[in-house]
């Protein structure tokens, strides 16, 4: 086994081409992990994952939210109270 990116253990194995001579190698394992992780991180282009909440909290608008910072050149910890609340909503 053999640690690569993300510190993920991988099987290596040897394979010798008898054409060629030469030595090749395959690796398996992290390498499909890392190609659907890729292709799951390549649906949230901004990066940004939400947890769900508690049925009692209110929900957040988090693309409304971060579209109002861009706009705005802020980060949403810098915004009021007044600003947060409009992307509240209270079921």
């Amino acid at each position: 086994m053999v640690k690569i990116a993300r510190g993920t253990a991988v099987k290596v194995d040897f394979v010798k081409n008898p054409v060629t001579g030469h030595t090749n190698k395959k690796v398996r394992g992290a390498m499909v992990n890392r190609i659907k992780m890729e292709r799951f991180e390549r649906g949230f282009p901004d990066g940004v994952y939400v947890e769900p909440s508690d049925k009692k909290e209110p929900r957040i608008k988090v693309k409304a939210l971060f579209e109002y910072c861009d706009k705005r050149g802020v980060q949403p910890q810098d915004l009021t109270d007044e600003e947060r609340e409009q992307f509240l909503v209270y079921e």
